[in-house]
């Protein structure tokens, strides 16, 4: 599994979107977990690195 992520930046979630064709893999972080833009915790461990805030895109 790819992991790609950086700090949110406005109009970054919905280029994602926009460019993933509605991808259901695009999340970002809260209170140390990463949640769907669904707004489903997604259960997965985070990889060293990754903030809350931040942008996530797994592929």
């Amino acid at each position: 599994r790819l992991w790609v992520w950086m700090p949110d930046v406005p109009g970054l979630v919905n280029a994602l979107r926009e460019q993933s064709g509605g991808s259901a893999l695009i999340g970002t972080v809260k209170q140390g977990q990463l949640v769907w833009l669904s707004g489903v915790n997604a259960g997965l461990p985070l990889p060293a690195g990754i903030q809350n805030g931040d942008v996530v895109y797994l592929n």
